[in-house]
């Protein structure tokens, strides 16, 4: 991710010496920013046409032939109202063997850890820290223009804050709006402030909500700083702002944004900035622990939905063409950050297309993270679709294109690329082709896509495809997917903990006994840390230290002693219980995470105390401890490899047929199309690996064969 731990926007087009964008720490608990293409494509956006593009649903334009489709499945929801003729739903296409996998697999991931809460995790691991308050115990002053307050700001390279001294340039019932003293754009600011006041800040919170009045700092308005901020960023939200300096001293305690600037050049481009981290401060006050690609997906939302007019997201036409990059699990790599905001948006743009705007308020606020929230949220709405039901729908929408090219009765298509560029069917390099006797060897990560293109001309006669995909995979790569193992999950801003009763009393006193343990742990250093700990009474928690450990603290989110980092494979990690030898304790493991590129996390293979002959192995079916969130993965994890098919008339700029299908459980499908392409026509193939969680890369082949 790009400019990492920020819900922000990194802004190269603005930022005079900088060039890109880089991945920079920094020191206040954030949400994640990313990079997003100053470089828009213009296009004119009609708001009255609410079209539904979910598994073909009703449509908006008309005039271009109707393609076949493979399924009359009635769909169960839509903003029309009206069912149509759909595609088979993903679990439908499963033989009985494979939904009992998928299902297994499942279940195995479905259990979620609570939101992190960093001041009680400080309050239960320092003695010496005063009691934490959730809110401020004295209401904010009423500010008036004119005033000046000193903010803590923080450099986005060192982590370090500095003083900055504001002058409140703006004052409503919404919001105060603040210049960092010395900055020559008063007039902009105040001409940015009233047009977020009046024309933004309604719609904004029709379609997103508000935070809650009785937020941290009791008081509904947010505040909104623009300063000389230190590094390539145009914009962050800062959640650390809204805890008490008890536990955080470098804290404003305000609900606030911090915004470059430098983006006042363009009014425009700042409002843009603002609203996008104005959601994600809406969305953090509402249910935090949310993953990225919904975060940052909805905080991308109000460009598309038309308030700025016609300057258009361009991220998404560029992710549409490269769709290799993972929905769901956001990478490290810089270069990948423009295509992730893409996914993000369009994943977003599509389920408000196909469910109404509400649909955005509905996730934003749902309790539950990621595709556990979209599934619930699906629930919630009578709907028979799953997470992967969308995402099937989703990326055959983003390659097609246009809401105009229909299924059975409904639209393929994501409106915000009505006019912003052709069907990606119809450009050119935006496929990889296939040819009969070479076969296409690949690895993509869950909730990716592969545009595979088979020229009809090239067909013998008669063909068929095959398509090998791995059956199972592991969570890290390099573990035996067989291997049982207890799992932290991947998630961001949540703290999962496993906890076991100890039982130490048969020893003596002062004697040596040491908990053994076989580790594998993939963790965002500096940020994310797991914890060992020990209590007597489940309230104090002593952390436990060994070889592995680190007490440094850069973000300043490690709570004393944690592993953080890549342990390069499994590790024996010896901790010390002497202090606590003749007692009952507790034991806990934690894995706690901000809320910015989460990596795999921390995996267990076993726990023992040699003195006391106590165990705990993964490979049994009922384990002796609580698990907050821990998932016990008993099984290796199965892949449902999803592969759909278009046939296209470029000629007559028409898409005659679209068919769905999904290997079995081992991975094998062989692909007979009822209507091959003519010579004049081409095939395309999208390949879609579906697993929760998982981010590695999973391999697959695919070849024209005849039969």
């Amino acid at each position: 991710m790009c400019c990492r731990g920020m819900a922000a926007y990194c802004s190269p087009w603005r930022m005079p010496g900088t060039v890109g964008c880089r991945c920079l720490p920094l020191t206040p608990k954030r949400r994640q920013m990313g990079s997003i293409a100053r470089n828009r494509r213009r296009r004119r956006f009609v708001l009255a046409c609410l079209a539904s593009t979910a598994v073909l649903l009703a449509a908006c334009g008309n005039g271009l032939p109707v393609p076949e489709t493979s399924s009359s499945v009635p769909a169960p929801c839509g903003v029309s109202g009206t069912e149509h003729a759909a595609l088979p739903r993903v679990a439908e296409l499963m033989d009985p063997e494979q939904a009992a996998r998928v299902q297994a697999t499942a279940a195995m991931l479905s259990d979620l850890p609570p939101p992190m809460d960093l001041a009680a995790l400080m309050a239960a691991t320092d003695p010496g820290l005063e009691d934490v308050p959730a809110t401020l115990p004295d209401p904010l002053p009423t500010w008036t223009e004119g005033d000046e307050t000193v903010f803590q700001v923080p450099h986005a390279e060192t982590g370090e804050v500095r003083p900055v001294t504001a002058e409140l340039v703006h004052a409503s019932d919404l919001s105060y709006v603040w210049l960092e003293a010395g900055q020559p754009q008063r007039n902009r600011v105040r001409r940015l402030a009233a047009r977020f006041n009046n024309e933004l800040m309604m719609p904004l919170q029709e379609i997103f909500g508000t935070p809650p009045d009785d937020g941290f700092d009791q008081d509904p308005r947010v505040h909104i700083l623009f300063a000389e901020l230190e590094g390539p960023v145009a914009g962050f939200f800062s959640s650390r702002e809204s805890i008490s300096r008890v536990a955080v001293p470098e804290s404003n305690e305000k609900e606030m944004l911090f915004i470059h600037a430098n983006t006042l050049d363009d009014l425009d481009w700042a409002a843009q900035v603002v609203a996008h981290e104005y959601v994600h401060l809406v969305q953090w006050s509402n249910s935090p622990g949310e993953q990225e690609f919904i975060d940052e997906g909805l905080a991308e939302l109000p460009p598309a939905l038309g308030m700025f007019g016609e300057d258009y997201p361009g991220s998404l036409v560029r992710w549409s063409r490269n769709p290799r990059i993972s929905l769901t699990s956001w990478s490290m790599d810089e270069a990948d950050s423009e295509l992730h905001y893409g996914a993000a948006l369009g994943y977003a743009a599509w389920l408000t297309d196909t469910f109404g705007v509400d649909a955005a308020r509905e996730l934003l606020i749902h309790p539950d993270p990621g595709a556990v929230g979209v599934n619930g949220f699906l629930r919630d709405r009578g709907c028979r679709l799953s997470f992967d039901d969308t995402y099937a729908d989703f990326s055959l929408a983003a390659f097609l294109g246009r809401p105009h090219l229909y299924g059975s009765g409904g639209a393929l298509g994501i409106r915000s690329l009505v006019e912003a560029q052709d069907p990606v069917w119809a450009q050119a390099r935006t496929a990889r082709r296939l040819r009969p006797h070479w076969p296409v060897r690949d690895a993509l990560r869950p909730h990716a896509t592969r545009y595979l293109e088979v020229a009809g001309e090239e067909l013998g006669t008669p063909e068929t495809i095959v398509f090998q995909g791995a059956p199972q995979v592991a969570i890290l790569p390099g573990l035996d997917p067989a291997q049982p193992v207890l799992w932290s999950g991947r998630w961001g801003d949540r703290h999962a903990s496993l906890t076991m009763e100890l039982d130490l009393t048969p020893l003596t006193p002062g004697s040596s006994v040491v908990l053994a343990s076989r580790l594998w742990w993939v963790i965002e250093e500096g940020w994310d840390y797991a914890y060992v700990m020990v209590s007597r009474d489940g309230a104090e928690w002593s952390l436990l230290q060994s070889d592995f450990t680190t007490d440094t603290n850069p973000a300043g989110n490690n709570l004393g002693h944690g592993l953080t980092g890549d342990s390069g494979g499994w590790q024996a990690v010896d901790w010390d219980l002497g202090p606590w030898a003749g007692e009952l304790v507790q034991l806990r493991i934690s894995m706690v995470t901000d809320s910015a590129d989460t990596q795999p996390g921390l995996v267990i293979g076993g726990l023992e105390v040699a003195e006391t002959g106590w165990r705990l192995d993964p490979a049994v079916s009922r384990l002796a401890a609580r698990l907050a969130g821990w998932l016990h993965v008993r099984e290796p994890l199965a892949v449902t490899w999803l592969v759909q098919s278009v046939v296209v008339d470029p000629a007559a700029g028409a898409v005659r047929s679209v068919h769905r299908a999904v290997a079995d459980a081992d991975g094998l499908l062989e692909l007979e199309p009822e209507t091959w392409p003519a010579p004049n026509e081409k095939l395309f193939l999208l390949v879609s690996p579906l697993v929760p969680q998982v981010t590695i890369p999973i391999d697959y082949t695919m070849a024209l064969r005849q039969r």
